[in-house]
């Protein structure tokens, strides 16, 4: 057989013209997937995030707020002044008590709001030393207010 027969060269002719409809193939494949996958990241979806806890902190990475669970798995919001001491506290118990706590800039307890196991409100002010100046309890039939000094005795009740 000479070299410039036609049924020599037919054979790595065809075996060429086979991979090019594989490849070919493969391509087609490969573009059908990357479609499917640009056309499932730009469907919408709910934006939900899951987590345990989220803490915000600013630009020299101090923790200046959460939202997380309490130790007893109740939730609650937290702000924190610049040096990380609570500002702000908001949880919400299992047991059916809610508090809103506000603190000063030396950590100390100065507002309370709070609702009991029942639902009753009841709001706690108190001086820089962190004893309380005025207390007001709501519920039905037994309503309280009363104002207290520096040492921490009665100055008015009722009723």
């Amino acid at each position: 057989m000479n070299a410039s027969d036609p049924a020599l060269a037919t054979g790595p002719l065809l075996r060429l013209e086979a991979r090019v409809r594989w490849l070919t193939a493969l391509c087609a494949f490969l573009t059908l997937g990357l479609l499917a996958l640009v056309a499932w990241q730009s469907t919408p979806r709910p934006k939900v995030i899951e987590a345990n806890a989220f803490v915000l902190r600013d630009h020299q990475w101090r923790r200046r707020g959460e939202l997380g669970l309490r130790e007893d798995g109740s939730p609650m919001l937290r702000l924190n002044g610049v040096a990380g001491q609570e500002r702000l506290m908001i949880s919400a118990r299992d047991d059916g008590r809610g508090t809103i706590r506000l603190t000063d800039a030396a950590g100390v307890f100065r507002l309370r709001l709070a609702v009991d196991q029942q639902g009753r409100p009841f709001i706690a002010l108190a001086g820089p030393d962190g004893r309380p100046r005025v207390a007001i309890a709501a519920g039905e039939g037994n309503s309280t207010a009363a104002l207290f000094d520096d040492t921490g005795k009665t100055l008015w009740s009722a009723p």
